[in-house]
């Protein structure tokens, strides 16, 4: 869902914008990765790194694309 969402938003809104929010996107998966090793409960500032990205980028991309329908 995340590649699909980047590529809308990038196509429709602004590709810096979402290569910047593919970026948050990345660190927020290693932060979920080292808070899952460490332990399990620390995984959900990771979770929301990842997750509020996605969702921008996802309803950005499904808003831009509605604006340019004709």
């Amino acid at each position: 869902m995340f590649v699909p969402a980047m590529v809308m938003f990038g196509t429709y809104v602004s590709s810096t914008v979402a290569a910047l929010l593919g970026l948050v996107w990345i660190a927020g998966r290693v932060v979920y990765l080292r808070g899952y090793v460490a332990d399990p409960a620390q995984r959900g500032t990771g979770f929301a790194l990842s997750a509020l990205p996605q969702l921008v980028l996802l309803l950005g991309g499904v808003v831009g694309a509605l604006v340019a329908a004709p």
